[in-house]
């Protein structure tokens, strides 16, 4: 891909982030106090994005005229090294606002009376929320190591979701192995996340449930 290709493609794909981003932040700014705003992940990571789409144009702008952009970098291949290593350098930050976008907290205009943000993680979105009481993460690329009952051996889960169970203050996460679920109570540490097994068939069927409302 030659170099006028490479940034007419990212000049179009993060432009499109940007604004799918900044124009649901704008109708609820206004309606949510600036602290709390802040610690919302599409706030946190959107002047990292913002920067790029600015370099981008700047690359777009020096192609056809050759101006300053060009004098500071010093070539296209200078200039393109540049660019990809930002990208590369906020690659995980830029995942994240992709999922922003149809995470439910982006929209949403009211002070968060659950853990919001605090519990996404990588490819990580809010997919339901009632904003009192139940509130379900969903993960496509986030896995953890546990070790396989069958086996016992240590095998790698698939991270389908997280559901938060506001009323009795419970975490659960809903994890797969070779298309088999299981849930578990999930107690996040400091420097370690403790996994236990669940034998109460309410806790089990609240979480369950939940989630599968969110496949629906």
């Amino acid at each position: 891909m030659s170099f006028e290709s490479f940034i007419e493609k990212e000049v179009f794909d993060s432009g499109k982030l940007y604004a799918d981003v900044i124009f649901p932040l704008e109708e609820i700014e206004e309606f949510i106090p600036r602290e709390q705003l802040l610690e919302r992940k599409f706030v946190e990571y959107l002047p990292a994005l913002k920067t790029y789409v600015d370099m981008l144009k700047a690359a777009e702008v020096d192609n056809r005229s050759k101006g300053v952009f060009g004098k500071i970098f010093g070539g296209d291949k200078s200039k393109q090294e540049s660019i990809e290593r930002f990208k590369e350098n906020n690659y995980e930050k830029f995942e994240q606002l992709r999922g922003c976008v149809s995470c439910k907290c982006i929209t949403c205009p009211t002070e968060c009376m659950m853990e919001g943000c605090n519990r996404c993680e990588k490819s990580g979105k809010v997919s339901k929320c009632d904003k009192k009481t139940t509130c379900v993460y969903t993960f496509t690329e986030r896995t953890i190591d546990l070790t396989n009952d069958k086996t016992g051996e240590p095998a790698e889960y698939n991270v389908l979701s997280i559901v938060q169970d506001k009323e009795y203050n419970q975490l659960f996460i809903i994890i797969e192995l070779d298309t088999e679920k299981y849930v578990l109570y999930f107690n996040p540490g400091v420097s370690e996340d403790i996994y236990g097994e669940i034998t109460d068939v309410e806790d089990f069927n609240f979480a369950l449930k939940a989630y599968e409302q969110v496949e629906l």
